[in-house]
């Protein structure tokens, strides 16, 4: 199914050399690594995009470039497309501080993230 979209220059599929398995992390590092984009949004196999969340954070973005990273809210469906929960109240209020960010990991990143391909750049991802 993907190699139509492939053939099509809709997208390009990546593999290991030798299709060795290398896990998730890797996989993800040679994506952000061959990316043409500006922007990088990472996406699992078992997740799902709200059907306007690339251009809202891209949006977003353009409107302020200096920031580097945006996120939003997601919720948990189950196998019939039923929400199960949202992963913030609607109640939330970012508070933009990193250190929250790295000690309670309160956003999914990279699920419901979009980053500009230069951050990761920078940090020696890309």
């Amino acid at each position: 199914m993907l190699q139509g979209y492939e053939k099509r220059g809709l997208l390009t599929l990546l593999s290991h050399a030798g299709r060795e398995k290398k896990g998730q992390s890797a996989s993800i590092n040679k994506g952000i690594k061959k990316s043409k984009s500006e922007y990088i949004s990472i996406l699992d196999s078992d997740d799902l995009f709200a059907h306007d969340k690339i251009k809202k954070q891209v949006t977003y973005l353009q409107r302020y470039p200096h920031i580097g990273l945006v996120y939003g809210n997601g919720k948990a469906i189950d196998e019939n497309s039923q929400e199960l929960y949202t992963i913030h109240d609607v109640e939330h209020v970012e508070n933009n501080d990193p250190n929250m960010l790295l000690l309670d990991c309160y956003f999914l990143l990279p699920k419901n993230s979009l980053v500009r391909a230069s951050v990761y750049a920078r940090i020696g991802g890309g």
